[in-house]
């Protein structure tokens, strides 16, 4: 009985793989407000990256709001991929390959806010950390986008 199952299972989950179609099941408007969540935590980590990198200390003060701004933006790109995850995985091998890409980058880019987090948590943060880590902020979420668009191919 358990291999019949197992046929079953295997058999169902390629026909999902095979569906033609639309690569994701999110529709258009989770997909523009997904790609709008990464464009606005990515300008934010560039904006704060621009206005720190010329420094020679950091003040806390002042960095402080944009840090929150970006948790928050963080916080909107993981409700819009949680709503897109929602309507169900992307259809074909490749397409939930670059979701699940997207998905990891994003997971990086929420660890680089851990660790510029950390270096404010410091009493002398080390600059070239914090800088480092917010402009990674950035890469993720422009590598987490290109996997989307990926993801959302025909």
């Amino acid at each position: 009985m358990k291999p019949i199952l197992r046929r079953m299972a295997f058999g169902m989950l390629f026909a999902l793989l095979i569906t033609p179609g639309s690569a994701a099941l999110c529709n258009k408007s989770q997909h523009e407000a997904l790609t709008e969540a990464h464009h606005k935590a990515g300008a934010l980590a560039q904006q704060l990256y621009d206005d720190t990198d010329h420094l020679k200390t950091l003040d806390k003060a002042a960095v402080r709001p944009q840090m929150e701004a970006i948790a928050a933006a963080l916080q909107q790109v993981r409700e819009a991929e949680q709503e897109c995850t929602r309507a169900g995985p992307p259809r074909g091998k490749i397409a939930m390959w670059d979701y699940q890409q997207m998905l990891n980058h994003q997971q990086a880019a929420y660890a680089d806010l851990e660790q510029v987090q950390k270096e404010m948590a410091l009493e002398t943060p080390r600059l070239n950390h914090f800088i480092s880590a917010a402009i990674d902020i950035r890469r993720h979420l422009d590598m987490a986008e290109e996997s989307l668009r990926e993801s959302m191919l025909p």
